[in-house]
């Protein structure tokens, strides 16, 4: 089922009951242009926004108040993508220019630029070690770049068919996971460097990714607006669904093991939790502009929702995330030491395991790789 609420209202998580209460919006980052996406610093309270018209926009922000203190002219076409270095040293960006761009975080000064580093629009970016960056376009192509290296050192294509929209990773496998507007979700070994698995087509575009219950599902969303899960090493196809959003789901945030935030094109910002699937309460709205993207802070204290209507909302959520924390740390079972029973896919402890109904898996390009040569020196002035 889906809620909406009128304006000024949010609902606080509880196991069986919504209640609603005063707005949790903390402050609002007014962007010059439509934002794709947001991405906190992982030390100082910065928040950094990508737009529309390719601009990088960094604002300081603080329980009641975002001020803008850069404006960057850094691409030539749409900026879909931005992340502050592990380090928070530097804004890596991506456009649909094809290039990939590296910004001092604290000056705003451009240290290098990689042109063509895709041969379509960049649609994704994801930090997956101090050292390593993956790079999503809209054809489908995955890339991996080492800045030890200095290079690009895997490159995964013809594996997608449309657009890369999201990814997460498992540090504990080395895996890289992929969600494709073509219906198809990909997991890459970056240890050997070859596919891993690719799901069944789900008729669906896949949206948005993460990881749950100690790596044991993954939760992906879709334009449908159905949350998928699937059980990590059976990729095939999904073991359970959960269709309580009216509009797609674009954006996920893991708040713990046991819950999620969703951000949908209906501009609702929800808490869903995951086996038993509930949708728990609705954190706010962006009224009926669509939810690009989320991000939560390195303390966990806010929610950032970038939204059509030009905004990247900051909500407080310490209420749910230091309860819900709480919980699922006393619940955590490290992932070597979980038993397969405790793997069955249902919404509940009672309901049989979703059946088998796309057929068989598709092995598309399996074990499949190949290395990127040029563009080797990106990195040159940033290690």
């Amino acid at each position: 089922f889906s809620i909406h609420c009128e304006h000024n209202y949010r609902v606080v998580p509880l196991s069986f009951e919504i209640r609603a209460m005063q707005t949790g919006e903390a402050c609002a980052a007014h962007v010059s242009e439509q934002p794709f996406e947001a991405s906190f610093h992982p030390i100082s309270p910065l928040l950094a926004a990508c737009t529309i018209v390719g601009t990088l926009e960094i604002f300081e922000y603080s329980t009641d108040e975002a001020r803008r203190v850069h404006l960057l002219r850094a691409h030539t076409d749409s900026c879909r993508t931005v992340r502050f270095s592990p380090d928070g040293n530097m804004l890596l960006s991506g456009s649909a220019d094809l290039s990939i761009l590296a910004t001092d975080a604290i000056t705003g000064q451009i240290i290098s630029r990689l042109e063509n580093a895709h041969s379509s629009g960049i649609n994704a970016l994801m930090n997956i070690s101090p050292t390593n960056l993956a790079s999503g376009d809209d054809n489908g192509t995955i890339k991996v770049w080492d800045t030890r290296q200095r290079s690009c050192v895997f490159t995964f294509d013809d594996i997608h068919e449309d657009f890369v929209a999201d990814f997460e990773y498992n540090e504990a496998r080395k895996e890289l996971i992929a969600v494709s507007g073509d219906g198809t979700l990909s997991v890459h070994n970056l240890t050997r460097g070859v596919l891993e698995a690719a799901s069944d087509n789900q008729e669906d575009e896949l949206l948005s990714v993460v990881l749950v219950k100690n790596n044991r599902k993954a939760v992906v969303g879709s334009q449908g607006g159905i949350i998928n899960l699937f059980t990590y090493g059976d990729w095939g196809d999904i073991t359970d669904r959960f269709p309580g959003h009216p509009e797609s789901v674009d954006a996920l945030v893991k708040c713990d093991e046991e819950t999620v935030f969703t951000g949908s094109s209906d501009g609702m910002i929800r808490i869903v939790q995951i086996l038993p699937n509930r949708l728990l309460g609705v954190v706010g709205e962006h009224s009926d502009c669509p939810v690009e993207r989320m991000t939560l802070s390195p303390d966990r204290k806010f929610l950032a929702s970038a939204s059509h209507d030009k905004t990247i909302k900051l909500w407080d959520v310490a209420y749910i995330t230091e309860d819900t924390g709480a919980a699922s740390a006393a619940a955590t079972v490290p992932e070597e030491e979980s038993s397969m029973d405790d793997m069955h896919d249902s919404g509940t402890d009672d309901e049989p395991r979703v059946a088998n109904i796309k057929g068989k898996k598709k092995g598309k390009n399996a074990g499949a790789s190949s290395r990127c040569s040029r563009n080797n020196d990106f990195f040159s002035d940033l290690c």
